[in-house]
């Protein structure tokens, strides 16, 4: 099937690479005058900086070409996720990176916290503390503990707060959107898949800065040509 292209993608850009009309998007959000904060794993809470108005962007880790670069600061037998990441930020390739007004970190190892305490001083930069043992009793209480904090650092930063009920609103769109992902990850499981994994990867990056709210009519759309297809699959 062929990707159903957002509204908000579609100003020349719907036949170039997911990571450019990603790259886009944040870039026409940035042109609004909203904050961008760059992320690197799933650990940071979406939910509150949709809540905030603030768009999360992926930074760049997906190439082996800037690892030469990072060598030179870092260990050779670094992780080569960790040295592709910190490379991209000595070279200045990563678009995103340069979009980004603040860095959202966490502690997932320890050659993580070790770039993260280099590039600290080139932009605000707030590591967020991961439960190391996610089934005891403390770890929730742990984790609330750092989105309040963080929650803190972003309002310091850029003078913007939210509300509880615009969080929970942006949780409830979020879950929505997830769950419709879901649901496209089940049809790219069939056997033969329904849909290709180039167009699940083109969804799945741009459901990270876009919200809940934008995402939820276009991946209904998606599945909703996925069922279409499968019945015309069905002997009548």
């Amino acid at each position: 099937m062929t990707t159903p292209f957002p509204p908000l993608l579609q100003d020349g850009f719907e036949n170039d690479p997911p990571a450019k009309r990603v790259l886009a998007y944040v870039q026409s959000k940035k042109a609004q005058q909203l904050p961008i904060a760059g992320i690197y794993c799933g650990y940071a809470p979406i939910e509150l900086l949709h809540a905030m108005e603030i768009v999360p962007a992926v930074l760049c880790a997906f190439s082996q070409a800037p690892i030469a670069t990072a060598e030179t600061v870092l260990p050779a037998n670094l992780c080569p996720l960790i040295k592709s990441s910190y490379g991209f930020i000595q070279e200045g390739t990563c678009p995103f990176y340069a979009l980004s007004d603040v860095v959202i970190a966490e502690t997932t190892c320890d050659g993580k916290k070790k770039m993260f305490e280099l590039i600290a001083d080139i932009k605000p930069t707030h590591v967020m503390d991961l439960p190391q043992l996610a089934d005891e009793p403390e770890a929730l209480a742990n984790w609330k503990t750092m989105i309040r904090k963080l929650r803190t650092f972003l309002e310091k930063q850029f003078g913007r707060t939210t509300t509880d009920e615009r969080i929970e609103e942006a949780i409830v769109w979020n879950n929505r959107k997830n769950r419709l992902m879901q649901k496209v990850f089940d049809y790219a499981a069939l056997t033969p898949p329904m849909i290709s994994w180039q167009e699940v990867y083109d969804l799945a990056f741009l459901g990270i800065p876009a919200t809940g709210r934008e995402m939820v009519p276009i991946l209904e759309s998606v599945l909703e040509k996925l069922e279409l297809a499968i019945q015309g699959h069905q002997p009548g």
